[in-house]
């Protein structure tokens, strides 16, 4: 799915990237999840914006890959990392990995690595362990790695990936809902328990995103294919990667340093909408100017 042009930030419509460059020189990112979908997105914005960028995942092929493409793109300061954040070990030895390889000392960390198992009244044990061990235990396990080094930049941020099936009921999603929700939960007590040690922690919670995971639920592979996601969104499609990539890195960077326990809803008014949806079915809309 990776070697879809559209997952490339590149190919989407143009943010602000020009104006962004440098602002994180120097600054070494570790992103879990960073060979594709959402967290790919986050080290190309990352890359474009002068960090030293570690790419952590499990996913070697697709790894590759993801250092090849920011390369290509002028970037010279990205490395791929194995992970497995599942495993507390492989946390730890890919944390001293990368703190090797640039003198001990971590500026931002993105946990966007998750399993997207989706199970309901039928769920399984063996379905809660992967959810919470990849979701839930992994970004722990990664924040406690990394907190030693991250405690040498002397104003170090890390933001964890949520979403909005945290905030609102979606059918037979109990496992992935329920561990989305812990992470909303999890920050706020980490950014209290960080905070002496000038340590930021943030979520964001996504909706729609179009990425190689939403992409699976498409018949052929397209947007096209899907037409009903445009309801359940005030802007009427779904998030390009670039635009979670584009708020995450944000949340990293000296604009925000007075935001921290927060959660970031960056869902096209997904969440705003009620049960009249975007407005054509409701029985009491007011006149239309």
């Amino acid at each position: 799915m990776m070697d879809n042009p559209e997952f490339h930030s590149k190919n989407q419509p143009p943010l602000d990237q020009e104006f962004t460059k440098n602002r994180f020189k120097d600054k070494v990112v570790v992103i879990t999840g960073g060979a594709s979908g959402i967290g790919f997105a986050v080290a190309e914005r990352f890359a474009n914006d002068g960090a030293v960028v570690a790419i952590a995942d499990m996913d070697r092929t697709n790894g590759a890959k993801a250092v090849e493409r920011i390369k290509a793109e002028g970037h010279d300061s990205v490395k791929f990392y194995f992970v497995n954040v599942a495993d507390k070990s492989s946390c730890t030895k890919a944390v001293e990995e990368v703190t090797g390889d640039n003198d001990g000392v971590i500026h931002c960390l993105v946990n966007s690595a998750a399993f997207f198992g989706s199970s309901g009244l039928n769920s399984e044990p063996a379905d809660w362990r992967k959810s919470c061990d990849v979701n839930i235990m992994g970004a722990a396990s990664m924040v406690q790695a990394c907190h030693p080094y991250l405690v040498k930049a002397n104003g170090a941020a890390i933001v964890n990936l949520a979403s909005a099936s945290a905030l609102r009921a979606q059918p037979e999603r109990w496992t992935y809902s329920a561990t989305k929700g812990a992470i909303i939960t999890m920050t706020k007590n980490m950014a209290l328990d960080l905070g002496k040690d000038q340590i930021r922690v943030n979520s964001i919670s996504p909706a729609w995103v179009w990425s190689p995971v939403q992409a699976k639920a498409s018949v052929d592979g397209s947007q096209e294919s899907m037409p009903a996601v445009a309801d359940f969104s005030i802007k009427r499609r779904a998030a390009n990667t670039s635009e979670i990539a584009a708020v995450t890195v944000f949340l990293c960077s000296r604009d925000a340093t007075y935001m921290t326990g927060t959660n970031v809803i960056v869902d096209g008014g997904y969440c705003a909408i009620g049960p009249e949806r975007l407005g054509d079915q409701s029985l009491f809309a007011g006149e239309k100017s």
